[in-house]
């Protein structure tokens, strides 16, 4: 291990058609990170070929040639992370606006003797008074509910991926992030690979607000994104099991009456409808 690193994170950001200027993720690292004591390495993972990103000296930049999306970004960052030494990686998306509380917190944290059982350290993020992420996922079928608490967690949790800081030998366990999900349902596979190993999940004692493109969900996701992350969650609930069929089969209904009702667009309603009459998981 090369022991210059140990005591340092490794934080991800990977950005989508913008440029590093519009960025929110990386103007408020900057601005939040430089009064706490965190020693970082920063990888900028551009996976937009139209928008080329220049050398920089505080950064590692990486232009791809193509949208590998989030697991390509995620697998880069792993593999530097765990060739150089450190312990863990924060995952950051572009759009997440990090606060003086949640990098305090955070320091805080890395100072002091940790828990080997945790593997993801997490903050709170919502919108108004609605906690986003974290959510408890039930035992008995797939319903989520808001995490009310902080601190270590018991049963199956799951985040975003944004603000998640991930212990990278425990990634290393899992062989890395599957690419399996590249882009959607990755966040609930790796999780669900925390609950397997019987590991942990640390809430912090802090809140983000946090603009979910879910919220606004025929603005933000056309009709091919939507088509793909039905056939990542079916492709989840696979792993997962019968014990979660029902549940999951219920929210599809409930779905498809929602799109209908609610909608302008009814082909969103009649995908999920396709989806939820088809044989099998």
């Amino acid at each position: 291990m090369n022991n210059s690193a140990a005591d340092k994170i490794l934080i991800l950001i990977v950005l989508y058609k913008k440029s590093i200027e519009e960025c929110v993720s990386y103007r408020t690292l900057k601005e939040c990170i430089k009064s706490q004591n965190i020693r970082y390495k920063l990888i900028i993972y551009n996976n937009s070929s139209e928008y080329g990103l220049a050398e920089s000296e505080d950064s590692i930049v990486v232009n791809s040639d193509h949208n590998g999306k989030l697991s390509s970004a995620y697998n880069y960052a792993w593999r530097y992370a765990l060739a150089e030494g450190y312990q863990w990686l924060l995952l950051l998306d572009q759009d997440s606006e990090l606060s003086e509380d949640y990098v305090g917190c955070l320091s805080n944290f890395l100072q002091r003797t940790i828990d080997d059982g945790i593997v993801a350290l997490v903050p709170k993020l919502v919108d108004g008074s609605q906690v986003l992420s974290p959510r408890k996922i039930s035992s008995v079928g797939w319903w989520e509910n808001a995490l009310q608490h902080t601190g270590i967690q018991r049963g199956r949790v799951v985040a975003f991926n944004s603000l998640t800081l991930l212990n990278v030998n425990f990634i290393q366990s899992i062989g890395g992030f599957s690419d399996k999900y590249p882009l959607d349902m990755l966040d609930h596979w790796y999780y669900n690979q925390i609950y397997l190993q019987k590991k942990k999940v640390y809430v912090l004692d802090c809140m983000i607000n946090h603009n979910l493109s879910f919220q606004n969900y025929e603005r933000d996701v056309d009709l091919v994104r939507h088509t793909e992350f039905l056939e990542a969650e079916k492709l989840f609930l696979k792993e997962l099991g019968l014990r979660y069929y029902v549940g999951y089969k219920v929210k599809l209904f409930l779905r498809v009456i929602k799109q209908y009702l609610i909608f302008e667009d009814k082909r969103y309603a009649t995908i999920t409808l396709k989806k939820l009459v088809g044989k099998g998981l």
